[in-house]
């Protein structure tokens, strides 16, 4: 599954980090498991520092759980269903976790599989003070809801209110007020 290489750099960088197994993986982004290192670093040791050149993913677990047809049907719906590991998970019910997933993606998928996440969120527009003070005063003058004020300045109701709390303009007035029952 890991190359020779990625191996050697995970090992080298969990000693120089001072054998601290975490801060190595959060680092690194693998091995998925701190026992997998700790095996990866007990080899170097009794190896006289090196690794074995041959990694044979038909020894790992995901291979012997699971068929070709199944792997292949899990990456066939994860692809067609928007690439989400958790989705794909609990509409079919295996693999156990996301984590094996990832390792069928990067091991069979001919584009690869990046564990960097790049985000989908698009370019948020920046809003410069005159709309700011613009969309406030809709806010305050408003006749409907503060939903459909925030609809019309595509912004969300929360950011109307806090554009309004950093002019200091008071909620006092925007209250409704409730008639007095004497």
């Amino acid at each position: 599954m890991f190359s020779y290489k990625d191996r050697l750099k995970a090992v080298e960088f969990y000693i120089k980090s001072g054998y601290r197994l975490r801060y190595t993986l959060r680092c690194l982004g693998y091995p998925s498991s701190r026992v997998t290192l700790k095996q990866w670093h007990q080899e170097y040791i009794k190896n006289n520092q090196s690794l074995h050149t041959k990694y044979k993913t038909e020894n790992r677990h995901h291979s012997k759980k699971y068929s070709k047809e199944q792997i292949n049907s899990a990456l066939k719906y994860y692809f067609s269903h928007g690439r989400n590991k958790a989705v794909t998970l609990k509409a079919l019910g295996y693999p156990r976790n996301s984590e094996t997933l990832r390792q069928w993606l990067s091991a069979y998928t001919q584009e690869g599989y990046s564990t960097h996440r790049t985000s989908s969120v698009k370019s948020k527009k920046r809003y410069n003070q005159q709309e700011r003070t613009a969309a406030v005063k809709a806010l305050l003058t408003r006749v409907g809801s503060a939903e459909k004020v925030a609809e019309q300045h595509k912004v969300k109701r929360a950011t109307l209110y806090k554009w309004a709390s950093q002019i200091n303009v008071s909620f006092k007035s925007m209250k409704k007020k409730i008639p007095d029952m004497k």
